[in-house]
Protein backbone atom coordinates (compact mmCIF):
# COMPACT_ATOMS: atom_id res chain seq x y z
CA UNK A 1 0.00 0.00 0.00
CA UNK A 2 1.28 3.44 -0.90
CA UNK A 3 1.18 6.11 1.83
CA UNK A 4 -1.14 8.69 0.28
CA UNK A 5 -4.70 9.83 0.65
CA UNK A 6 -6.72 6.55 0.46
CA UNK A 7 -8.79 7.97 -2.40
CA UNK A 8 -5.65 8.14 -4.56
CA UNK A 9 -4.19 4.76 -3.67
CA UNK A 10 -6.28 2.82 -6.19
CA UNK A 11 -5.51 5.36 -8.92
CA UNK A 12 -1.78 4.85 -8.38
CA UNK A 13 -2.06 1.06 -8.27
CA UNK A 14 -4.22 1.06 -11.40
CA UNK A 15 -1.85 3.30 -13.37
CA UNK A 16 1.12 1.06 -12.55
CA UNK A 17 -0.85 -2.16 -13.18
CA UNK A 18 -1.93 -1.05 -16.65
CA UNK A 19 1.65 -0.41 -17.82
CA UNK A 20 3.83 -3.14 -19.30
CA UNK A 21 6.96 -0.99 -19.32
CA UNK A 22 8.49 1.67 -17.16
CA UNK A 23 10.58 4.61 -18.22
CA UNK A 24 13.99 4.42 -16.66
CA UNK A 25 16.42 7.27 -15.97
CA UNK A 26 19.95 6.22 -15.04
CA UNK A 27 23.34 7.79 -14.72
CA UNK A 28 26.73 6.32 -14.19
CA UNK A 29 29.10 8.05 -11.79
CA UNK A 30 31.54 8.02 -14.74
CA UNK A 31 29.20 9.80 -17.21
CA UNK A 32 28.23 13.44 -17.19
CA UNK A 33 24.78 12.97 -18.69
CA UNK A 34 21.87 10.79 -17.57
CA UNK A 35 20.43 8.15 -19.88
CA UNK A 36 16.72 7.62 -20.57
CA UNK A 37 15.43 4.21 -21.59
CA UNK A 38 12.56 1.84 -20.93
CA UNK A 39 12.16 -1.76 -19.92
CA UNK A 40 9.35 -4.23 -19.28
CA UNK A 41 8.70 -4.83 -15.59
CA UNK A 42 6.60 -6.66 -13.07
CA UNK A 43 5.34 -5.19 -9.81
CA UNK A 44 5.66 -7.56 -6.86
CA UNK A 45 4.94 -6.30 -3.34
CA UNK A 46 5.54 -2.65 -4.29
CA UNK A 47 8.90 -3.38 -5.84
CA UNK A 48 9.61 -3.43 -9.55
CA UNK A 49 11.57 -6.21 -11.22
CA UNK A 50 13.31 -5.98 -14.55
CA UNK A 51 15.28 -8.47 -16.64
CA UNK A 52 18.03 -6.57 -18.44
CA UNK A 53 21.09 -7.35 -20.52
CA UNK A 54 24.51 -6.39 -19.21
CA UNK A 55 25.17 -5.12 -22.75
CA UNK A 56 22.63 -2.31 -22.26
CA UNK A 57 23.99 1.02 -21.10
CA UNK A 58 21.29 1.37 -18.44
CA UNK A 59 22.31 -1.97 -16.91
CA UNK A 60 25.87 -0.75 -16.49
CA UNK A 61 24.60 2.48 -14.93
CA UNK A 62 22.38 0.52 -12.52
CA UNK A 63 25.33 -1.68 -11.52
CA UNK A 64 27.62 1.33 -11.02
CA UNK A 65 25.33 3.67 -9.12
CA UNK A 66 22.68 1.36 -7.60
CA UNK A 67 20.21 4.22 -8.12
CA UNK A 68 17.61 5.14 -10.72
CA UNK A 69 14.39 7.04 -11.28
CA UNK A 70 11.34 5.32 -12.77
CA UNK A 71 8.28 6.81 -14.40
CA UNK A 72 4.87 5.31 -15.14
CA UNK A 73 2.99 7.53 -17.55
CA UNK A 74 -0.63 7.63 -18.68
CA UNK A 75 -1.01 6.76 -22.35
CA UNK A 76 -1.27 9.79 -24.63
CA UNK A 77 -4.32 8.33 -26.38
CA UNK A 78 -6.36 8.25 -23.16
CA UNK A 79 -5.13 11.49 -21.59
CA UNK A 80 -7.60 14.35 -21.33
CA UNK A 81 -4.70 16.77 -21.88
CA UNK A 82 -1.18 15.74 -22.95
CA UNK A 83 0.26 18.57 -20.84
CA UNK A 84 -1.24 17.06 -17.69
CA UNK A 85 -0.90 13.30 -18.14
CA UNK A 86 -1.28 11.26 -14.96
CA UNK A 87 2.05 9.90 -13.84
CA UNK A 88 3.78 8.19 -10.96
CA UNK A 89 7.53 8.42 -10.44
CA UNK A 90 9.88 7.00 -7.85
CA UNK A 91 13.50 7.28 -6.86
CA UNK A 92 14.68 3.69 -6.51
CA UNK A 93 17.53 1.74 -4.99
CA UNK A 94 18.70 -1.15 -7.18
CA UNK A 95 19.39 -4.67 -5.91
CA UNK A 96 20.49 -7.67 -7.94
CA UNK A 97 18.38 -10.81 -7.51
CA UNK A 98 20.80 -13.71 -7.70
CA UNK A 99 19.99 -16.86 -9.61
CA UNK A 100 19.43 -19.67 -9.19
CA UNK A 101 17.21 -19.07 -6.22
CA UNK A 102 13.58 -19.82 -5.47
CA UNK A 103 12.75 -16.12 -5.27
CA UNK A 104 14.33 -15.41 -8.66
CA UNK A 105 12.52 -18.33 -10.27
CA UNK A 106 9.18 -17.18 -8.83
CA UNK A 107 9.73 -13.66 -10.22
CA UNK A 108 10.85 -14.95 -13.62
CA UNK A 109 7.77 -17.19 -13.76
CA UNK A 110 5.60 -14.12 -13.10
CA UNK A 111 7.43 -12.29 -15.89
CA UNK A 112 6.85 -15.18 -18.24
CA UNK A 113 3.12 -15.15 -17.42
CA UNK A 114 2.97 -11.43 -18.20
CA UNK A 115 5.25 -11.28 -21.25
CA UNK A 116 5.13 -14.76 -22.75
CA UNK A 117 7.78 -17.01 -24.25
CA UNK A 118 10.41 -14.30 -24.80
CA UNK A 119 11.16 -14.47 -21.07
CA UNK A 120 11.81 -18.20 -21.42
CA UNK A 121 14.56 -17.39 -23.90
CA UNK A 122 16.01 -14.41 -22.00
CA UNK A 123 16.11 -16.12 -18.63
CA UNK A 124 18.47 -18.71 -20.08
CA UNK A 125 20.95 -16.16 -21.41
CA UNK A 126 23.94 -15.47 -19.18
CA UNK A 127 24.10 -11.75 -19.90
CA UNK A 128 20.57 -11.07 -18.58
CA UNK A 129 20.24 -10.06 -14.95
CA UNK A 130 17.17 -9.84 -12.74
CA UNK A 131 17.14 -6.56 -10.82
CA UNK A 132 14.89 -5.25 -8.09
CA UNK A 133 14.05 -1.56 -8.12
CA UNK A 134 13.03 -0.71 -4.55
CA UNK A 135 11.05 2.55 -4.53
CA UNK A 136 11.75 5.26 -2.01
CA UNK A 137 10.04 8.62 -2.20
CA UNK A 138 7.82 9.29 -5.17
CA UNK A 139 5.34 11.64 -6.73
CA UNK A 140 1.83 11.13 -8.10
CA UNK A 141 0.72 13.79 -10.57
CA UNK A 142 -3.02 13.68 -11.13
CA UNK A 143 -3.17 16.75 -13.39
CA UNK A 144 -2.50 20.49 -13.38
CA UNK A 145 -1.71 21.67 -9.84
CA UNK A 146 -2.27 18.18 -8.42
CA UNK A 147 1.10 16.72 -7.37
CA UNK A 148 1.21 14.51 -4.28
CA UNK A 149 4.24 12.94 -2.55
CA UNK A 150 3.97 9.19 -2.08
CA UNK A 151 5.95 6.65 -0.11
CA UNK A 152 5.79 2.87 -0.51
CA UNK A 153 5.06 1.16 2.80
CA UNK A 154 7.72 -1.47 2.01
CA UNK A 155 10.56 1.01 1.61
CA UNK A 156 12.24 0.07 4.87
CA UNK A 157 11.65 -3.66 4.46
Amino acid sequence: MYCVDPSMHQEIVSLIATRKTLILATRSPHDEFPEASYTPFIDHQERFYILVSQLAKHTQHLADSRLCHVLFLEDESTAVNVFARKRVSFRCVVHRVDRPADRAELLLDQMQQKFGPTIGLLRGLGDFHLLELAPREGLFVRGFGQAFPITPTTQNA
